[in-house]
Parts: structure tokens; sequence; C-alpha cells
């Protein structure tokens, strides 16, 4: 699927054409997504998602930088690509806005955030779920209002999140 969508985009992707170069019948994908929307969708949280992706540098600031850093990159891909389409399609449908989200970016932040809780770096005070949101909606923000070149992971990380979880 990130193949096709790599050639030609969000807007050219099709369940057949997936299927096709999967070398599989079109039926099998719409047994287990209803469009190609649930498909990108559930792709990108695959590709998050990944356990050992989670990183464990020893500190907080660098699990931080590193978290955010690979969810930027993914998202500055053709997958981030269809990701912002889809979200476009979603914005006019409450419902599908809410399907979108699975609240997968606050719990990978969760576990790299208690990790830093017990190394004594933050106290569990500072775990809440606003604060844990807060990484992930500055990078969506710069991902839907300015584009992710401009992102600096690291500026993001020493001058919002780190003050945020020291403050508890």
């Amino acid at each position: 699927m990130l193949a096709e969508l790599a050639e030609v985009g969000y807007g050219g992707l099709t369940m057949e054409s997936i299927a096709e170069r999967a070398g599989a019948g079109k039926a099998s994908l719409y047994r287990r997504w209803n469009s190609k929307a649930e498909l990108v969708r559930d792709t990108a949280y695959a590709l998050m998602r990944e356990p050992e992706q989670l990183p464990d540098t020893g500190s907080l600031r660098d699990d931080l930088c590193v978290l955010l850093g690979r969810t930027a990159e993914l998202m500055a891909g053709p997958l981030g690509e269809a990701l912002r389409a889809v979200l476009s399609e979603a914005l006019a449908d409450r419902t599908r806005l809410e399907d979108l989200s699975r609240g997968m970016g606050r719990e990978m932040m969760r576990e790299v955030v208690l990790r830093g809780v017990e190394r004594g770096e933050i106290s569990r005070d500072a775990v809440t779920d606003l604060r844990l949101d807060v990484g992930q909606a500055v990078l969506r923000d710069r991902l839907v209002f300015r584009g992710l070149r401009d992102v600096d992971v690291s500026e993001i990380v020493d001058s919002v999140l780190m003050p945020v979880f020291r403050s508890a």
C-alpha cells in the first residue's frame, strides 16, 4: 500500500490498485476495511505503534525527541500526505473524525513519560492526559497549518514538553 501511495498519492489510490499490487482480490481488502481511508488510517497506526519503536535512551528529553522525530518523519512522507487527506475528508463528519483518533499518540507518550517518572526525572503528578497530548498537538498544528518542513522537534521538547512535565 505504501508503494502505491507514494506513486499515485491519496487521490489516485484505489482499493483495486492496492489489491492488484498485493496480488490479492479486492474483496479480501473490503472484508477488513470499508474504505481506503480506513486502510490508510490502520496502516499509519501499525507503523507508528511497533513496540520496538518506543525509544528508551535513558533520558526523558532524548526519548521525547526520538518519539516526536519518528512521528514527524512518518508524517512528512506519502503516508502523512494521505492522512492529511483523510483528515480533511473527515472534518465534515464528527463520527468519522472521532474514528480517526484512537489515542495512540497519548499512549506512546504515556509509556515514554512513565519511564522518566521511574528514573526520577519528573513527578508522577506531571503525567496527565492533557500534558501527554501537548507534543502530538504541536506536531498536528505544524502538520496541518505550517507543513512539517519547519518542525524543530528538539525545540518542541525543550521549550514546551520538558517545562510542562517539570512543572508539576
